[in-house]
């Protein structure tokens, strides 16, 4: 981690939940992490707060657990998550309030560490 830096509360919940899909998966780091062509230990680092969780990150994570986005960030604000009709397919499209109320937190919380970065290399 950057000395001085903190993360903020959204990163802590990604970071955390994202932890606990992995561990719920029972899929080793090492093993997304070549799915994903990752190089060793990347994505510990984004689980410890290291590197930070960006939201195309993220994105290129969910798959590999099996994990829609709207899934993910409704667990994230606190709701479980609808059933899929057919387990190996996608949910259809549709208007999803907890979906975008989530992504707006994810949003928010990666511009904070965008602007932290940003004063860090200034000075």
């Amino acid at each position: 981690m950057i000395p001085g830096m903190t993360l903020y509360s959204e990163e802590r919940r990604i970071a955390a939940l994202l932890s606990e899909l992995i561990q719920k998966s029972g899929t080793a780091l090492g093993s997304i992490e070549e799915r994903l062509r990752w190089e060793s230990g990347r994505l510990g680092a984004l689980l410890d707060g290291t590197e930070g969780v960006s939201f195309e990150l993220l994105l290129e994570v969910l798959p590999a657990l099996d994990e829609t986005p709207g899934d993910f960030f409704a667990r994230l604000c606190g709701f479980e998550p609808g059933p899929q009709a057919d387990p190996g397919s996608r949910p259809a499209p549709k208007s999803d309030h907890r979906f975008e109320e989530s992504r707006k937190v994810v949003k928010a919380a990666i511009a904070r560490r965008s602007a932290w970065k940003h004063e860090q290399t200034a000075d």
